[in-house]
């Protein structure tokens, strides 16, 4: 058995004050201002997930192709309680995109609204938030 491998109350209760009294120095309060201000910098305003509303589309129908007037959607699949996991998709420059669960082909359309679909039955209106 090794001796003074054990910490003993004394320690901790030394190490939970030191921790205290640390996070109340300015200089760690200067550093996590400055990450905080970084995080925002980079994050920026807009970009955000909760800023926008990502659109639902589902396959229930069974077609091949569904069209879409959005880059940014999630596909759940078939309606609840049979569909999949809800899967973002980002088109990103492409202008289709294939589930990686259920191998529905979705395609980009200009002409439609960024919530509609052609056929217009593969829209999702009832999201629960």
């Amino acid at each position: 058995m090794i001796h003074g491998t054990r910490k003993l109350p004394s320690d901790c209760f030394y190490a939970f004050w030191s921790a205290l009294w640390l996070r109340s120095t300015p200089a760690f309060r200067w550093s996590n201002s400055l990450r905080a201000g970084f995080e925002l910098g980079v994050q920026g305003a807009g970009d955000n997930m909760t800023d926008e509303v990502i659109p639902h589309f589902h396959n229930d129908l069974g077609v091949q192709v569904i069209e879409i007037g959005t880059k940014k959607f999630m596909c759940m699949g078939a309606l609840p309680p049979q569909d999949h996991p809800h899967v973002f998709c980002d088109m990103g420059e492409d202008v289709e995109y294939v589930c990686p669960y259920c191998s529905t082909l979705y395609r980009h359309n200009r002409a439609l609204a960024p919530n509609q679909a052609r056929p217009a039955e593969c829209e999702f209106h009832d999201v629960i938030v």
